[in-house]
């Protein structure tokens, strides 16, 4: 099964559990107001990493998926 994002923030050191935990919540809180973000943009918005950082991790995030697709 393929990881999720907030698990590659968390083993790469680059938030906390409590961190992505709060990103999830607060993706859940906008979609009540009918705003969908990723988890990606709510730790940016809420200050747990930078917009360079997430774009770090999707990347290795697609090449992980793209050679377990392989497989």
């Amino acid at each position: 099964m393929a990881k999720l994002f907030g698990q590659y923030m968390k083993e790469m050191g680059l938030c906390s559990p409590e961190q992505v935990e709060q990103a999830v919540g607060y993706c859940l809180a906008c979609s009540r107001f009918g705003k969908l973000i990723p988890i990606g943009q709510a730790l940016v918005e809420l200050g747990y990493t930078t917009d360079e950082k997430i774009d770090e991790v999707l990347e290795i995030q697609r090449r992980d998926r793209s050679r377990s697709s392989v497989n």
